[in-house]
């Protein structure tokens, strides 16, 4: 597997986090764009660490039928580097949908599980006959 990627424009403090958390996932960020110098620090490793996010959400079909569920995980500077990571490492892997694309549309709506510290819990679901893209 090719294990470098191009990081354009996000030189600010994602993409430092993004750029030092790649070896994680055996990858080699290549660093490309304007640099910003005068941006603001971002939280420390400490307070990201300490830090959770959670999200709820609520779907209904054409029926009427609604489902709901929560997730719970690393706050969001912490999830974006681990998301953009674990989708770089598949597209490098060959797991490519041409055109425009949700995350969720292409790898499944269990993707945001693969990311650590992600739990989702389901609220409650009625009988939907298709399935449910996060």
């Amino acid at each position: 597997m090719q294990n470098s990627f191009l990081l354009y424009g996000a030189n600010g403090y994602t993409g430092e986090l993004i750029a030092r958390y790649a070896h994680e996932y055996n990858l080699q960020p290549i660093l490309a764009g304007r640099r910003i110098n005068n941006r603001a620090p971002g939280p420390t490793d400490e307070m990201r660490n300490k830090a959770t996010a959670l999200v709820w959400g609520q779907v209904t079909n054409a029926a009427g039928k609604t489902a709901s569920a929560r997730l719970s995980g690393p706050e969001g500077y912490t999830l974006t580097l681990h998301s953009t990571l674990l989708i770089v490492q598949k597209i490098l892997e060959g797991s490519v949908a041409m055109g425009y694309q949700t995350p969720a549309k292409v790898y499944g709506e269990n993707l945001v599980l693969e990311i650590p510290g992600v739990q989702r819990e389901i609220i409650s679901e009625s009988s939907f006959t298709h399935t449910l893209f996060w």
